[in-house]
Formats: C-alpha cells, sequence, structure tokens
C-alpha cells in the first residue's frame, strides 16, 4: 500500500501514517474509527450488508479494553445480539492497560465474559499469546450461529521485552535507542530458545521415524517413505544401514526410486 521509507513519518502530522488512520489519505483504510468506540458499530453495519447481499463473509473487529469503557461498543453490542449478526466476531486485547494506567483504576470493566454473554453474546475466553488457542477460536466462533461471538484473549502488555511488560507510559511512546537495543536482544534470545525447541522436536520425530521404518516389512516402509516429503525420506534412509535401504528401494516403483537415489 506505501513504500516502506514512509514508516519513519508514523504519528507525524500530515503524514498518510498519522496517529488515527485517514481513509481519505492512507490507503488500504475503507472507514476511520475516529475515537475509540466507533469500530463495533461499523462492523455491525458492514456484517449486516453483508448479510442483505447473501454474501458468505465475516467481519472481525479488534477492540481494546479500554475501549469498551465507551457506551458506543454496548450500544453495538446490544444492536449486534438483537439483529443476530453471527457473521460478525470481535477479538478483545485484554491486557488490563490503557494509556493512563490499568483499567481497574480509570474504570473498571470486568467481569468481562459475564457482561458480553449478558449482552447476548457467545463468548471463548483464550490466551491471546497461543496461536493454537486464537486458531481454534476462530475457527469455533464461525460455526456459531444465531448470535455475534467475541474472543477475549488474554495478553500481556510489551510481552517479551521486560522494559516494556505491563508498562502502561509505553502505550504510544517510541522506544530509545537504547531501550531498542535491549528489546530485540532479549526477542532474539526468545525466537533463538524456541527456534532450539523446534529443532529438539524435529529430531525426536527423525528418530521414532527411523526406528519404525527400520522394524517394516520392506514394501510398507516403501510405501511410507512414498507418501512422505522428499527431504524427510531421503534423511531417513541416509540414517538406516545400506542393506535396509536397498531392500527399500527394491520394493518402490523405479522412478520413485530413481529419485530418492539420486537426491
Amino acid at each position: 500500500y506505501f513504500n516502506h521509507d514512509e514508516l519513519y513519518e508514523l504519528r507525524q502530522l500530515g503524514s498518510r501514517l498519522q496517529g488515527h488512520p485517514d481513509c481519505k489519505l492512507t490507503p488500504g483504510i475503507e472507514v476511520p474509527t475516529g475515537s475509540l468506540g466507533q469500530g463495533l458499530s461499523m462492523a455491525n453495519g458492514i456484517a449486516l450488508a453483508l448479510r442483505l447481499d447473501g454474501l458468505p463473509g465475516r467481519v472481525y473487529v479488534l477492540l481494546g479494553d479500554g475501549e469498551v469503557q465507551e457506551g458506543q461498543v454496548w450500544e453495538a453490542a446490544m444492536t449486534a445480539a438483537h439483529y443476530k449478526i453471527d457473521n460478525l466476531c470481535a477479538i478483545l486485547d485484554n491486557n488490563r492497560l490503557q494509556i493512563d494506567g490499568w483499567t481497574k483504576d480509570v474504570k473498571n470493566i470486568e467481569p468481562l465474559a459475564a457482561k458480553w454473554e449478558a449482552f447476548g453474546w457467545a463468548v471463548i475466553e483464550i490466551d491471546g499469546h497461543n496461536f493454537e488457542e486464537i486458531l481454534n477460536a476462530l475457527d469455533e466462533a464461525e460455526k456459531i450461529k444465531g448470535k455475534p461471538t467475541i474472543i477475549i484473549a488474554r495478553t500481556i502488555k510489551g510481552k517479551g521485552v521486560s522494559l516494556f511488560e505491563n508498562k502502561a507510559e509505553y502505550h504510544g511512546v517510541a522506544p530509545t535507542n537504547e531501550e531498542l537495543e535491549l528489546a530485540l536482544k532479549e526477542l532474539e534470545a526468545i525466537i533463538d530458545k524456541k527456534l532450539k525447541k523446534i529443532e529438539i522436536i524435529r529430531t525426536k520425530k527423525l528418530e521414532f521415524l527411523v526406528n519404525a521404518i527400520s522394524k517394516m516389512q520392506p514394501s510398507k516402509a516403501a510405501k511410507m517413505l512414498i507418501s512422505m516429503d522428499k527431504d524427510m525420506a531421503v534423511k531417513i534412509l541416509s540414517l538406516l544401514r545400506s542393506r535396509q535401504v536397498a531392500s527399500i528401494l527394491s520394493a518402490m516403483p523405479p522412478d520413485k526410486a530413481a529419485a530418492l537415489s539420486e537426491a
């Protein structure tokens, strides 16, 4: 939508990437939400339009937990439930902080789940940092009929960087160069740890497959290797004894055996 160099103009007055997106100025923005709280109302309208036009699309709207202090959000929540807008899914980023501090101190919004249920919504609560839970919740929401769905994602503001975690003062402030360096180091450490974990899982999986295939009849082992990703099949063959490899390849169609042998 725009040149990457424009990212350096983020939140600058007159920039296409100013603090609040402008649909007349910024490519990719269809509607400006102005003050917080207006997005859900607009999502209602878009979702109802899809229904009236007989289109299968779904509408997703992201809410902040400080944002749900706005009265318009609850008017929109009532409207969505009243019209049974089941092609609408809201996702609430519940990190318990807003620009002025903790939501419980500024204006308490709990109990969130009970409130949305009372307003006629289906509620799904998840760990907002767990991708498996996020995907499962989105799939579950798509199956719910007759009412809108909200996914309440419990999150930690600034997660992964000790300097930023649970700190309201970093709500809309760019880090200094020193803070940036610290943040990148901590994030890189997290990434390295996850990559090592993935590698351990891959190694264990490979060891399991090698052990299992080594005990199979050549014809059965051949079928399994053919069904696998080629790189994985080649790795497994490289770890088997040469006599076993010869027996398995001889049980394969010539073209399949040749492809694995050449690799």
